[in-house]
Formats: structure tokens, sequence, C-alpha cells
């Protein structure tokens, strides 16, 4: 087996070993842990799934080592076979021709599953790349899409409301805020030069502050480099289904530790604001879909 994708392998193995340990000790610890745990818990997966240790030290190695050496071992007992074949062949004449047309067709199938296992490395790492690509330029569009429809916000009072909850939460220099006809809901858009989009529809400054520190809280914490890094690790182990779980299971906890994050900080009066925010962004939502299936 090529020793690059031997590596991945090796990784994804371990690595699923720890998600499914995660996964079934989650009913256990989703009510004694924090959200935020929770959601951190995890970046133990993706760095074994990404970061190669020594594969030797590892069970998982040792497992490929073990079979190279039953594989290496049957290789070597079936050239002595071979070899005592042609000796005991040199001794017989009987049919010389059906022997060697025999070991050529054996020489040729050998060949052939060597072919397959060279190529099995560059069919992994195609699709990895193809897939990787997908994700940046489907990523590069949406940003491309949203910049098109941008207008500088004008607002006083929301500017005002925007940079004073930028220092709230302590970001030393405010991002940029635009305002989009086409946008849904605000959001936080770019990954070098983040900047924060909010739709062109009447907000009432308390839900106005709750969302820009949702969404300033998500900038600090750095939620989209994990989110890159989680689907780093989904392009290059593509054929594991467990990733994809992790990856739905990243996603969500994200955004509930982020919630936590922030309600952590609030009053009551605080937090019966946030939660009045979060239910008018469900609804938001649930309307968006119904529109959607109207449509259809």
């Amino acid at each position: 087996m090529n020793e690059i994708l031997k590596i991945f392998f090796s990784l994804s193995i371990s690595g699923s070993i720890i998600a499914l340990v995660l996964f079934a000790l989650k009913p256990f610890l989703k009510d004694r842990f924090s959200k935020t745990w929770q959601y951190y818990i995890w970046l133990i997966v993706l760095i074994r799934l990404l970061i190669p240790f020594s594969v030797e030290v590892s069970i998982v190695g040792q497992l490929f080592s073990e079979a190279d050496k039953l594989i290496t071992a049957q290789n070597e007992v079936s050239e002595s076979i071979n070899e005592n074949s042609t000796k005991i062949d040199n001794f017989v004449p009987q049919s010389p021709q059906i022997n060697n047309n025999e070991t050529i067709q054996q020489e040729k199938t050998t060949n052939y599953w060597i072919e397959i296992k060279s190529a099995l490395w560059l069919i992994w790492l195609g699709i990895a790349v193809m897939l990787l690509v997908r994700k940046v330029t489907s990523y590069h569009s949406f940003v491309r899409y949203i910049k098109a429809g941008i207008n500088e916000l004008s607002d006083d009072k929301v500017l005002e409301t925007f940079n004073t909850t930028c220092i709230t939460i302590g970001l030393k220099k405010p991002l940029k805020i635009y305002i989009n006809p086409l946008a849904t809901s605000a959001m936080l858009v770019g990954i070098f030069k983040p900047f924060v989009v909010i739709p062109n529809i009447d907000i009432s400054e308390n839900e106005l502050r709750n969302i820009f520190i949702h969404e300033l809280t998500h900038y600090k914490r750095s939620d989209i480099l994990y989110k890159w890094f989680t689907q780093l690790a989904v392009c290059l182990h593509w054929y594991n289904p467990l990733v994809y779980l992790v990856s739905r299971e990243i996603n969500k906890n994200c955004e509930l530790s982020c919630d936590e994050t922030i309600i952590r900080e609030l009053d009551d009066n605080g937090k019966r604001s946030y939660g009045d925010t979060l239910l008018a962004s469900l609804r938001v939502v649930e309307l968006m879909v119904i529109r959607l299936f109207q449509l259809l």
C-alpha cells in the first residue's frame, strides 16, 4: 500500500475511533459540560485526522505493519513455490508451453494489481483536491455575490450601535459594515478581510445590538477558521462517512456555544431580549422557506 495513503488511512481510522467515543459519550456529557466545551472538544478529532503523528508507534500503524509483514510473507511463499515449480519443470519436459503461459498470466495479474494499488493515492488525492477547490470557489462566488449588492451604511445611529458593540466585546478595531437589500439576515462575510452585512429591513435597536454581538462573537472566536479546518478534514477524508457527522456536529455546536457565550454575560433583561431576537430570526427563516416552496 502506498505510504501516503497508508498515513491517511491510519489517521482516518484513529480519528474515527475518537469520534465514535465522543458520540457514545454525548448523552452523558451534554448536560454536564458547557456548549463551548462540546464545541471545541471536536478539535481533538480534527487534529487526529489532519496532523500525522508517527504511524509506526500508533496501534493502527502497527496493524498496517503487521499486514505488510503478512503480505510480504505470502509473496515470499509464492515466489518459493514458483521457483520450485520452475525447477521441477526443468526435469519434467511435458507441456512446457502451458507452464510458461500460466507463469506469464500470473505475472500480468500481479502487475495489474500493483498498478491499481499505486494509482489509489492519486484517485484519493484527485477527489480531495476537487472537493476542496469546489468548496473554495463556491464560497468565493458567494462573497462576490454579497459584495456586488452592498452599499455603504449611512444610518449614523446604526453605525454608532455597531461601533459601541465592537468596543463592548473587546475588539480593538471595528469591522466594516455594509447594507445589502438581497441579504435576508445579518452575516459575517470573508476570511482574511471579514465584514458584516445587514439586510435592508426595519430592525429595532435592541435587535441590532444582539445581532451585532452574535456576528462579532463569531469573528472574535475565529469560528470561520474552525469551520474551514473542518472542511479540510472532510475533503481529505471524503471516503469516511463519520467526518460528515463530525462536521454537522461542529456546525450545530458552533451556534449553540456562541449563544451560550453571549447569554453568560447578559442580565435577565438582556437574556430575554436576546431570546426574542433569536425567535425573530427563526421566523424570518421560516418565511423564507415558505416563500421558496411557493415558488416551486
